[in-house]
């Protein structure tokens, strides 16, 4: 089979990461588009993955739907030539734009469900959109849903394994406890309305967290001075070794939150919106806990509450050994469902 995969997030070169490597192996072809994005790039090139880039992120909603312009302007002229059998990618806009001009199958993973209207528009032009179990959302009759997390496509046991070497190499292991500080540029068409931690909030959570331990700080933007000593400067593919071994994350960003629950970390999620996921993940195991930018000191007080637990680290690492045991391998997962897909096809033709 010949696949062209869309990768427009730093998430999707790792939710395909796996899939790509794996059907590789076994003598599929792969074209893989990208984009500008923070990491997207990055990662790819990391990993030793060839791809096309075929736009950087537009600002604001009049330069997104610019971009969604050229970029699958690009995209049709690179598959028509390829001539693909399916089509992939993660939310999918311009795979769905693009699908109806050309032979493939297109499927789709999402696992946010804000905002609606566009939710529907990209499933309706799909084969298969394909949701994590706690989507809370029937985006139409093409809706498929898999028992997991999209998280389980890279950080499975399967395919992840947490290296203490790595965290030890960028001087993170010591005595004392590790705090991941996350924040985002709140720049996404899906953070409409979010306002994320004011300055005032940021300043009091790191206060609060450095007379406990170590605080490291990823972001998208550039940190204020007084906060750039935090700043978290490791190769994008090493974060997730950080994860697994850190005592807490607290940031803006729901991939995060959800990384740090499959890796036995309890994390917390600042936004007004929800997700389907992060529900799931709170009400199932008990890993994520969520609250409003507007609740920022019910959120510290509820950090440090945490933190006074007796074996916090170890009570994560429980929680996320259960939920392994219910969810699935979603690389796996993906590859029977598309090689069944192929074959239900072929003979419906």
């Amino acid at each position: 089979m010949r696949f062209v995969v869309d990768i427009l997030h730093p998430i999707d070169a790792h939710i395909f990461h796996h899939f790509i490597v794996k059907m590789s192996a076994r003598g599929h072809e792969f074209l893989i588009t990208s984009r500008q994005k923070e990491c997207a790039t990055d990662l790819l090139d990391a990993w030793g993955m060839d791809h096309h880039v075929l736009s950087s992120r537009g600002k604001g909603i009049a330069g997104k739907v610019l971009e969604l312009g050229v970029r699958t302007a690009k995209f049709l002229k690179l598959a028509r030539a390829f001539d693909p059998d399916y089509l992939l990618s993660e939310a999918g806009p311009g795979v769905a734009a693009a699908g109806p001009f050309l032979r493939a199958r297109t499927i789709v993973l999402h696992d946010n469900e804000q905002p609606r209207f566009p939710n529907r528009t990209i499933a309706s032009l799909t084969d298969a959109y394909i949701v994590s179990s706690g989507f809370a959302q029937q985006a139409g009759s093409r809706q498929v849903q898999y028992q997991g997390y999209q998280q389980l496509a890279y950080l499975h046991p399967n395919v992840f394994t947490a290296e203490v070497d790595v965290v030890r190499r960028h001087g993170l292991v010591s005595d004392e406890p590790l705090f991941v500080v996350r924040f985002v540029d709140m720049d996404a068409y899906h953070d409409l309305g979010e306002a994320g931690f004011s300055y005032a909030a940021k300043a009091e959570l790191i206060r609060k967290l450095a007379v406990r331990g170590r605080v490291v700080i990823t972001s998208e933007e550039r940190l204020p001075e007084e906060f750039q000593q935090y700043q978290l400067a490791i190769p994008f593919e090493d974060i997730h070794h950080v994860l697994a071994y850190a005592d807490l994350l607290v940031g803006e960003s729901c991939t995060m939150a959800a990384e740090a629950a499959v890796l036995g970390t309890h994390g917390f999620w600042i936004a007004r919106t929800w997700r389907g996921c992060i529900n799931d993940l709170s009400d199932r195991y008990g890993l994520v806990h969520h609250f409003s930018d507007t609740q920022a000191h019910e959120a510290i007080a509820e950090i440090e509450t945490l933190l006074d637990r007796p074996n916090l680290k170890a009570d994560g690492r429980e929680r996320a050994d259960k939920l392994l045991n219910e969810n699935v391998d979603l690389t796996q997962w993906l590859i029977d469902f598309i090689e069944r897909d192929e074959r239900e096809h072929r003979r419906s033709n």
